[in-house]
């Protein structure tokens, strides 16, 4: 008897060991938010210029990391170099998505181990989820007609989709191709199972890939409680707990339990990306322990060069690198942490991400558009 044979009680205990490995994991950023602190240089020298040498008050509060799989910042970050890859290689041809069939022979040979069960009636997700996708076919709206494939003014594909006067009864209703969303036939012959492929002519399509990154994951209780408010001594702003955000609105399928017990990866690339950040004249971040002094901090920060001043420091000794933007500089030259300094690259080669930031973000914004353009900066 292996335990793949006890049905949706396996899967059950599948997502119950994945949830008890997760919070284990949220348990150790929570218990350690207290030893890290991040804040703006010219913040922490503004407290230090007041007298105010501890850190109890300064730095975010309750926070996910990037190197969180599955948090917010790692999925925004992800799809950012996704991003960057596709504006120095382009974009890819096609976006494929794919969804198994009950009937392939693998599947039925996989449930004739399966004691007492017989595929036609067995409540698979992937059975389904199969015939789910093929009512979608026919779609509940109406699709227009075109003469020939042709672009909206986003950038979407408007497939070619001519009237035919042939018509299907399904539920009872008479349909002809204008209810029928447009599909693949050769594929979809061709693999017996529903696929749907685009033309990948927008970035919009790569934020599928990485949907989590624009919205909470599916939720799958609710529970009400009394609001509890953790406000900052500093300015009484309510202090957000990204941690328990995560946990509280976090949806597990045993698919992808397993997948992450077993310690698939969730994203592959072959490009490495340089994720580049950037920010106004003593506004960069700086990071420090809870229990430090905080004119200690600014003293090692003040000579502590960030990427984008040790770039500036780059192009007034080195000629060669005045030809370049600050996201071309990591083709050409090699960050060196422990040095904080660009060194000339001798192997390999990176893509330059400039880290993300919004358009009403007024000057920061501006600095952004303007490291993209010009050529050899040397200072703000």
């Amino acid at each position: 008897m292996t335990p793949r044979l006890g049905g949706r009680l396996f899967q059950q205990y599948i997502v119950d060991a994945f949830s008890a490995i997760e919070q284990t994991r949220l348990w150790c950023f929570r218990i350690n938010q207290t030893i890290l602190r991040n804040e703006l240089y010219s913040h922490i020298c503004d407290y230090v210029r007041k007298g105010d040498a501890s850190t109890s008050n300064v730095g975010k509060c309750v926070i996910l990391p990037a190197r969180f799989v599955g948090s917010k910042r790692y999925m925004q970050q992800n799809f950012q170099d996704a991003l960057a890859v596709c504006r120095h290689v382009g974009h890819p041809d096609i976006f494929l998505t794919m969804t198994c069939n009950p009937l392939w022979d693998e599947i039925q040979k996989m449930m004739e181990f399966v004691p007492g069960c017989k595929t036609e009636n067995y409540p698979d997700i992937i059975s389904r989820v199969f015939r789910l996708k093929l009512e979608q076919l026919t779609n509940d709206t109406t699709v227009r007609y075109y003469a020939r494939t042709m672009f909206d003014k986003s950038g979407f594909p408007l497939y070619k989709h001519r009237r035919q006067n042939i018509t299907i009864n399904i539920r009872n209703a008479e349909l002809d191709n204008q209810w029928v969303v447009p599909y693949n036939r050769d594929l979809l012959v061709k693999y017996q199972c529903h696929i749907n492929i685009e033309i990948c002519s927008h970035a919009r399509s790569l934020k599928y890939l990485f949907k989590y990154s624009l919205k909470d994951h599916d939720t799958a209780t609710v529970q009400v409680t009394r609001k509890k408010h953790r406000r900052s001594a500093e300015n009484n702003e309510e202090c957000v707990d990204e941690i328990q955000a995560y946990f509280d609105k976090r949806y597990i399928c045993g698919a992808e339990s397993a997948y992450r017990i077993f310690g698939f990866p969730i994203h592959h690339r072959t490009f490495f990306v340089e994720r580049l950040p950037f920010h106004l004249p003593g506004e960069q971040n700086c990071t420090f322990y809870a229990n430090e002094d905080l004119g200690k901090v600014v003293d090692r920060e003040k000579k502590r060069l960030s990427k984008l001043e040790a770039f500036f420091l780059l192009n007034s000794v080195d000629a060669d690198a005045r030809q370049y933007t600050y996201d071309e500089i990591p083709q050409h030259y090699v960050w060196n942490d422990g040095e904080r300094k660009w060194n000339r690259r001798k192997r390999g080669m990176q893509i330059g991400c400039l880290s993300y930031t919004h358009h009403s973000s007024g000057e920061v914004w501006y600095l952004h558009l303007l490291l993209t353009k010009v050529r050899g900066p040397t200072s703000f």
